[in-house]
C-alpha cells in the first residue's frame, strides 16, 4: 500500500497520536484509554474518504462536456488540494462515524499526508440512461480524458450529476491507492447476531411511527443510533444473502481451525448455521456461544468478498479466546497477511501484541 500518515488529535479519548499506516497496524495499551477511539477513528476515514473529499469540476468543464462530448481534466490540480480537502471535511464527518452530537468534535482535528501516483493507466466505462461516459488516462500522463455519447434515447444529466460522476472517477484513480477497501469486525461482533434481529423489528417500528407522525422524522431517526462500525457490520450480515453469491480468492481455512467448523447459510429460511468439523452438530448461529457467533462476519467477509489489498480493521481479537486459540488467531491474521490483506487491530493482550515480531511491515501504536 502507499505511505499514509494520520494524525488525531482531540478525538474523544485521543490527545494527540500519530500513525504511520503499514500492512499490519496494531493499537495496544490499558483499557480505556482509546484503542476504539483509534480504530474507528481510521476505518471512518477508509470508509469516507471519498464522499468527504468533496472536490468540485469546474462548470466550465461541465459545460465543455455537455456542449461537445469531450474534455480533459489535469488530475494535478487536484492532487494538491485533496490531502487538505479531505483532513477538513472528515473532521466535519466525525460526529457521523461515533453517532453523536456535533459539538463533541470542535475541538477534533484528523490530518492526513499520503502520496500519489500518476503512473498507473486508467480505463473505465458507465452506461448511465442510455449514455456511455468513457474515461481514459493514460501511463505516466496526468491528463483524464472523459468521452461523451449520447445514444439515440440517452438522457443529458444536470452538472450536479455529471460533477458526481467525474468526482467519483477521479477519486477512484487518486484515493484507492491509498485508502484501500475496507472491512471491520467489531468489538461487539458477537452480538451482531442478536442486534439484527433487535433492529430489523426495530426499523419496523421506525417506520410505522414514521407514518404515524411524519413531519417528526428526524427526530424519530435520531433515536436510533449506532456508531458507523457497527451499523456497517450491521449491514454486512443483513446482507448475507448477497454475500454468499460472490467469490474469493482468500483461504480463510486458518480461521475454520479455531472454531473447528465452518458457517453456512440457509436462504430458505433466512439464517446462518454453525457447521462442526465432526459432523455432529449443524446449529443455527443464535443458539452458539458468543465465542462462534464472534467469527461470523469474519468467516462470510474471508471466504466470499476479501481481495488482495483490502483493510481489514478487527476490535480485540482476543475476545473469548484461550491461550491455544489466540495463537491460531494470530496464524490466521498472518495468512492474511501472506495473502496480502493489511490489518488493522486493537488489543489488550500480549499475546496478539507480541505475536506478530518477525512481521518487518508493522506499526506498533502504544497508547498510553
Amino acid at each position: 500500500m502507499n505511505e499514509l500518515q494520520i494524525k488525531l488529535n482531540n478525538v474523544v479519548n485521543v490527545k494527540n497520536l500519530n500513525i504511520d499506516v503499514k500492512r499490519l497496524n496494531i493499537v495496544c495499551g490499558d483499557n480505556n484509554i482509546g484503542k476504539s477511539d483509534v480504530i474507528n477513528a481510521v476505518y471512518g476515514l477508509f470508509q469516507n474518504c471519498k464522499t468527504v473529499s468533496n472536490l468540485k469540476i469546474s462548470k466550465a468543464k461541465l459545460k465543455q462536456l455537455q456542449n461537445n462530448g469531450y474534455v480533459t481534466i489535469d488530475l494535478s490540480t487536484f492532487i494538491k488540494n485533496i490531502k487538505k480537502v479531505l483532513s477538513k471535511n472528515y473532521t466535519k464527518n466525525l460526529h457521523n462515524v461515533f453517532s453523536t452530537h456535533e459539538d463533541f468534535f470542535k475541538l477534533s482535528k484528523v490530518s492526513t499526508d499520503f502520496n500519489i501516483s500518476l503512473e498507473k493507466s486508467y480505463n473505465y466505462e458507465l452506461d448511465l440512461y442510455g449514455t456511455n461516459y468513457y474515461f481514459e488516462k493514460k501511463l505516466d500522463e496526468s491528463t483524464l480524458k472523459i468521452i461523451v455519447l449520447k445514444g439515440e434515447k440517452g438522457i443529458t444529466l444536470g452538472y450536479d450529476a455529471i460533477n458526481d460522476i467525474i468526482l467519483y472517477v477521479i477519486n477512484s484513480i487518486l484515493l484507492d491507492q491509498v485508502f484501500n477497501n475496507s472491512f471491520i469486525a467489531t468489538s461487539d461482533r458477537s452480538s451482531i447476531i442478536t442486534f439484527a434481529g433487535i433492529l430489523k423489528n426495530r426499523g419496523n417500528t421506525v417506520i410505522t411511527e414514521m407514518k404515524k407522525d411524519p413531519e417528526n422524522i428526524e427526530y424519530i431517526l435520531n433515536k436510533c443510533r449506532y456508531r458507523l462500525s457497527i451499523i456497517d457490520e450491521m449491514n454486512f450480515i443483513g446482507d448475507i444473502g448477497n454475500v454468499t453469491k460472490r467469490i474469493s480468492s482468500i483461504d480463510n481455512s486458518k480461521l475454520t481451525e479455531i472454531i473447528d467448523g465452518t458457517f453456512s447459510y440457509n436462504s430458505d429460511i433466512g439464517d446462518i448455521f454453525y457447521n462442526s468439523f465432526d459432523g455432529n452438530a449443524v446449529i443455527p448461529i443464535g443458539y452458539t456461544s458468543s465465542f462462534i457467533q464472534s467469527f461470523v462476519s469474519l468467516y462470510f467477509y474471508t471466504k466470499y468478498v476479501a481481495k488482495k489489498g483490502d483493510m481489514i480493521f478487527i476490535e480485540y481479537p482476543e475476545l473469548f479466546l484461550d491461550y491455544r486459540n489466540k495463537v491460531k488467531m494470530i496464524e490466521f491474521v498472518k495468512s492474511l497477511l501472506d495473502s496480502d490483506i493489511d490489518i488493522f487491530i486493537t488489543t489488550s493482550d500480549e499475546v496478539i501484541a507480541n505475536g506478530f515480531s518477525e512481521f518487518k511491515e508493522k506499526s506498533l501504536i502504544q497508547l498510553n
